[in-house]
């Protein structure tokens, strides 16, 4: 069986380590990024709610939780709401299979205009004409360089979940700076998008069949068998 090498950052990467060995998965850890906190500036004008996509908006003290906590929030998944509601705020909705679906299921009656609090690199979304975003950075995700010996892993056949563009291009330079074989890599991508950030000349890259952790380790487990 492969090893699946899990790149995305902490907290997260072990969040996926620990539910692919639940499946018998051979998987490890190894983010090719970290985040970081940026200068928080609220935006002007009123909001309905937040609509936030990782827990990690949640993570770093700053003006921001103290500014944006009397507003419900939308969060892309438990996790985040989990997040939210540990932090004191009260979630409105949780969504399953990315923030597009959380917009997406917003009653059309009434106009919606939400404040989306997320990293400095954020996802593109398709907003129908009764919802209005505002967009905000909390943090932002900066490159970690492999080592040598963490290229060794990479160098034995394995496959690698790849949950963000970020984080897939970084991977790449990774493996180009460690003069890392592409070949002998498979891919197993979030979402299109990612796979289309990965580049070519892998072994293999596949998209999940929906932007979530249990889709994504369910094509991890076809690569790594």
């Amino acid at each position: 069986m492969k090893r699946l090498v899990v790149v995305r950052p902490l907290p997260g990467a072990l969040r996926t380590v620990e539910a692919a060995s639940a499946q018998g998965l051979v998987a490890v850890a190894m983010p090719v990024q970290e985040y970081e906190p940026v200068e928080w500036h609220m935006p002007r004008g009123d909001f309905d709610g937040l609509l936030v996509g990782s827990a990690m908006a949640f993570a770093f003290p700053s003006a921001m939780l103290d500014e944006t906590r009397h507003l419900p929030v939308h969060a892309v998944g438990a996790t985040t709401a989990a997040a939210a509601q540990s932090s004191g705020y009260r979630v409105a909705s949780t969504g399953v299979g990315g923030l597009q679906a959380v917009i997406d299921a917003l009653p059309a009656d009434k106009h919606h205009r939400l404040l989306r609090i997320g990293g400095e690199e954020r996802v593109p979304l398709d907003l129908p004409e009764h919802v209005n975003v505002v967009e905000a950075a909390a943090y932002r995700l900066v490159d970690i360089e492999l080592t040598a010996e963490e290229a060794g892993v990479l160098g034995k056949d394995a496959a690698v979940a790849l949950h963000s563009a970020g984080a897939a291009r970084s991977f790449r330079r990774n493996c180009e700076r460690l003069d890392i074989s592409l070949p002998s890599i498979s891919l197993a991508c979030l979402g299109p998008r990612i796979a289309s950030a990965a580049g070519e000349g892998w072994a293999c890259v596949e998209s999940a069949d929906s932007p979530n952790d249990a889709a994504l380790l369910a094509l991890a487990r076809t690569m790594c068998q």
